[in-house]
């Protein structure tokens, strides 16, 4: 058995999140693969968010990746959650990561606004004098 270690899955993931997305050999999703060798719920769960659409693809043996027994109970429960729902959760998820990012931005600004104006009012008063 073939496996690479769940650490290597994740770190391509996050370097990669499109990964997630495409078929490999058979038609199978990463999400296909991962369901059926019955990887830890936490690779199960980064794939689904990663590509929640692969929930609804069959593959060649026409299985979709939510018919594939689970030991693990988190993983059963990933795979049984509907797409749509997954899909709200990652869309949230973007939205929220740009809005905290544009928040950093402008409080980046605001900060250099306020050192320009310090600046310049100590110019001022020193011409002032």
């Amino acid at each position: 058995d073939r496996r690479a270690p769940e650490s290597i899955i994740l770190a391509l993931l996050e370097a990669n999140r499109q990964a997630a997305s495409f078929r490999g050999k058979n038609g199978f999703f990463p999400l296909h693969i991962a369901a059926q060798r019955n990887l830890p719920p936490s690779t199960i769960v980064s794939l689904i968010r990663a590509y929640p659409e692969a929930l609804d693809k069959v593959n060649r043996e026409n299985n979709q990746p939510r018919d594939y027994p689970q030991r693990n109970q988190i993983s059963k429960e990933a795979l049984l959650r509907p797409t749509a729902c997954w899909i709200e959760d990652v869309e949230k998820e973007d939205y929220l990561g740009r809005v905290a990012r544009r928040r950093t931005q402008l409080r980046q600004k605001m900060v250099k606004l306020q050192c320009a104006i310090t600046i310049s009012k100590e110019r001022r008063e020193r011409t002032q004098k």
